[in-house]
């Protein structure tokens, strides 16, 4: 299944199988935020009184950098448990 690190006897998961689920994680989230951004774009278009431009910037940066907020952390933790790539 994965191959033992010599030096801590850790065992990590095969190549192929990490490849293809950080695929379905991008193709996942890709996906939803469209969708919701789609969504939120046409209730904003709907809205009576129209929104000022600030509060549609503010709308649209929340879950982008709530995106990029957890990607990076995830990144961290891996990088913690020993689990980075080395080029």
């Amino acid at each position: 299944m994965g191959a033992r690190d010599g030096h801590r006897g850790r065992r990590y998961r095969s190549g192929c199988l990490g490849v293809l689920v950080e695929l379905a994680f991008w193709v996942c989230s890709t996906a939803l935020i469209s969708v919701g951004a789609f969504l939120l774009l046409f209730g904003l278009l709907r809205a009576d009184p129209p929104p000022e431009p600030e509060t549609v910037a503010a709308i649209l940066a929340a879950p982008v950098g709530a995106y990029a907020f957890l990607r990076v952390g995830r990144s961290i933790l891996r990088d913690l448990r020993g689990g980075g790539r080395t080029g």
